[in-house]
């Protein structure tokens, strides 16, 4: 995506700033996806190491 497009109407600090945090928004973003894949992970294996009993 073109970032000079977005930013074009405002003061070229200002742009500095906001693309800074878009790069900032994008590390926490990806945090919390690579959390939410570590978490899947973890359930997946103890679903595997303990599974369920049967009924009877």
């Amino acid at each position: 995506m073109d970032m000079n497009f977005l930013l074009s109407a405002v003061p070229t600090e200002a742009g500095e700033v906001v693309t800074e945090s878009f790069k900032v928004m994008g590390f926490g973003m990806g945090g919390v996806f690579v959390v939410l894949l570590v978490f899947y992970m973890v359930v997946k294996l103890l679903v595997k190491l303990f599974p369920a009993k049967e009924e009877t």
